[in-house]
This record gives C-alpha cells, sequence and structure tokens, in this order.
C-alpha cells in the first residue's frame, strides 16, 4: 500500500490597519491594531498518485466568489483540481471582511495578495513534505457551549444553553514524520466570538492561542486548526477580553496535548477526496447549492459543509462514518449562511433566520436537514466504501 506523505507551510496573511473588521455589525471603524497575527496553514497530503491540500485561514468567512480566487491560485501554482483544494476558515470575529457584507467593502488588493501567499504556502508545504504515520485521538474540552438560549417569553436569543447539544470534545489528527516537524490537525466546533464588537484588534482568537500555546508547549510541531459545526455553538466568555480568549486557548492547547499522548495509531491510506452539491430547499420553494466535501485518510474521515452547520450535523457526521476518527467541519470551500435543522427553524431564533444576511435571503424549508443528512451519509459511505 503506498505511503502517506504530509508537508505543511504557513503564511501570515495580517491585513493592514484601517481595515474593517467581519463578525459584528455594530463596529464603526476599522482594524485600529494587531493583538496576534492572522494566517493561512497549508496541509499537503499525498498517497501514491493521489494529491490533495487543505488550507486553514484564521478569517470568519469566505463567499464562492473569494474561494474560486483562492482555488484558482492554487490551481495554477500546483495543478490540483478543485475537488483536491479544501478551504476551511477559522470563523474568528476579529478579522477582516473577506466576504460580501452591504456596506462593507472587500478589500480585493489585499484577497489578491492572500491567494498569491496562499499559493505559495502550499507550494512550499509540497515541498517540505515527509513520510507521515497517522495518529488520531481526541480529548474532552469545556469552552464551548449552545448558545441558543430560551428566555421567559418562549422566544430564543443568542445566549447561553447549558442544557442544548454541544460537543465539548477536541479531535486530533497526529502526522508524525521522521527528520521533520510533526502536524497536528485539529478541530473542535465553537465560535470565535470571546471578544465582542468592541474589540478593534486583529486575532486569531482562541484556535490561534491554542496552536501558539501547543507548539510552545512541544517544539517539533505545527498546528493546524479546522473549525466545526458551530452555527449554534458559542463560548463561555467569563471575564471577557483577551485574558479570557488566551484561557480558551490554553485549555485547547491542553487538550492537544492530552489528544496526542493518547492517540492510536491508524492507517492514513488511501487518500480520497470527493464533493458533491446538496441542493438546499428555501422557503419560496427555490433551491440553493450547498457544496459538501469530504477526505479520507485511511481510517480516518472528514466531511466539510459550506455554511454555519449547527452541530447536530456533526453528530450525524460521526453516526454515519463507520471511521476511527472523524471531523465534521463547517465555513468550508465558503459559506451560503446558516444551516440549521428542522428544529431549529420551528422554534425561531437567530440561526433560523439569519439567511437574510446572506446570499439565500430567504429562510430555508424545514427539509433542509433531511437534504443535508442525505448528503453527508452520501459522501461518508463514497469515502470509505
Amino acid at each position: 500500500m503506498s505511503e502517506l506523505w504530509a508537508g505543511h507551510s504557513r503564511a501570515d496573511i495580517t491585513p493592514p490597519l484601517g481595515c474593517r473588521m467581519m463578525g459584528y455589525a455594530s463596529r464603526k471603524e476599522g482594524a485600529k491594531g494587531v493583538h496576534d497575527p492572522l494566517t493561512a496553514s497549508a496541509l499537503w497530503l499525498a498517497t501514491g498518485d493521489q494529491r490533495a491540500v487543505l488550507v486553514a485561514y484564521d478569517v470568519a468567512s469566505y463567499d464562492e466568489e473569494i474561494v474560486e480566487i483562492l482555488r484558482q491560485a492554487i490551481r495554477e501554482a500546483t495543478g490540483l483540481t478543485n475537488e483536491k483544494i479544501v478551504l476551511n476558515t477559522s470563523h474568528t470575529h476579529a478579522g477582516p471582511v473577506v466576504a460580501k457584507r452591504p456596506n462593507m467593502p472587500l478589500n480585493h488588493e489585499y484577497l489578491a495578495d492572500v491567494a498569491e501567499r496562499t499559493a505559495q504556502a502550499v507550494c512550499m508545504a509540497r515541498d517540505e513534505a515527509r513520510p507521515a504515520k497517522l495518529r488520531v485521538g481526541s480529548a474532552p474540552l469545556d469552552i464551548g457551549v449552545n448558545r441558543r438560549e430560551r428566555v421567559p417569553d418562549g422566544t430564543i436569543r443568542l445566549g447561553v444553553n447549558p442544557d442544548g447539544p454541544t460537543l465539548r470534545e477536541l479531535t486530533l489528527w497526529a502526522f508524525e514524520r521522521e527528520g521533520a516537524d510533526d502536524i497536528g490537525l485539529f478541530n473542535v466546533p465553537a465560535h470565535g466570538t470571546t471578544m465582542g464588537g468592541d474589540n478593534l484588534e486583529l486575532s486569531a482568537e482562541w484556535m490561534g492561542m491554542a496552536r501558539t500555546f501547543a507548539e510552545a508547549d512541544q517544539s517539533g510541531r505545527k498546528l493546524v486548526f479546522v473549525q466545526g459545526c458551530a452555527g449554534d455553538q458559542g463560548l463561555y466568555r467569563g471575564q471577557g477580553g483577551f485574558p479570557q480568549v488566551e484561557k480558551h486557548g490554553r485549555m485547547a492547547a491542553d487538550a492537544i496535548n492530552q489528544a496526542w499522548r493518547d492517540a492510536e495509531k491508524v492507517s492514513g491510506t488511501p487518500l480520497r477526496v470527493t464533493s458533491r452539491i446538496c441542493e438546499g430547499p428555501v422557503a419560496d420553494g427555490r433551491t440553493w447549492p450547498i457544496p459538501v466535501v469530504g477526505l479520507r485518510l485511511g481510517e480516518a474521515a472528514l466531511v466539510g459543509l459550506s455554511g454555519e452547520a449547527c452541530i447536530a450535523y456533526a453528530f450525524h457526521a460521526r453516526e454515519a462514518s463507520g471511521a476511527a476518527s472523524t471531523m465534521a467541519l463547517g465555513y468550508t470551500n465558503g459559506s451560503v449562511g446558516y444551516l440549521p435543522t428542522a428544529e431549529i427553524i420551528a422554534e425561531g431564533g437567530y440561526e433560523a433566520i439569519a439567511n437574510k444576511y446572506f446570499k439565500v435571503a430567504e429562510a430555508w424549508s424545514p427539509r433542509i436537514e433531511d437534504r443535508l443528512r442525505e448528503a453527508i451519509t452520501e459522501t461518508l459511505a463514497e469515502l470509505m466504501g
């Protein structure tokens, strides 16, 4: 059986000061400082004649036009087809505007620079790829919380719902290489919203701090974060501010370290990537295309949805997978908006109606849940079959 190869590189994609920031409509001013740099991390994967790359960005979410700009740069630099290019965003709410929003102009010069730096990082990851052994693990992590809080009048608001569904766990894929740094891919479903709308400093948020702490804890490791199905998953803010960002990051780094210690060796081959379009039904009778991607490394599987998927879809992916380790991602290859369940649509609340801020512009039909579950199941079956 062909050997698994893995490579890593990271590029700085911090925008210039003064840029408009994405995540809170209440912000009226541009960024005034940089708390910590924003990056694009490339993970190159190869087995036999199969190649793929996963690029993780410290930004909120790209739309389809920006995804195509990034993919084009990677295609031209590497020859990879779109299907072999998986792009995920961390969903930090302390980054720049990188998708079309009302009254928030895009900085096309900055985005062109991000595309160029992405292509360079992918090529560097390809060129430094080495044979790797894959280990998979997980560890408890209690920083996220369901944010769909029911208030006394029965309505749902953004808040804290400790009894709501939440995945209190960090998932890790460890690529251990001889003669080169090991690479850890980690996934947690939780919004990058430790900082509120009053923050005007650019930051990779708790996800970036987790990466920084874990790399400092153990030299010879590079970490890559991919965001999960965090549509209805917030954070315990506690004291707030950047001290809370660091606290969340420290807790996540400890979970990375524990997951790595306990990780079990699994087969990392074959490498398979597949994609499909889920036609999501909208309440007015139309459908809207939702890209879905799947990636398999032997006994490990990943499925990514192009939107702010709610946590129920992560639980479904785990049940449908059959892999030794499964990552279910949102914010992958762009974002069409929130991807709620039928129950959430019936209950109402932000996740049910937020599409008015996105291209879809209409509420989903409750049938979207069945369509997405089918797409996830079919994607995983194709990968693991």
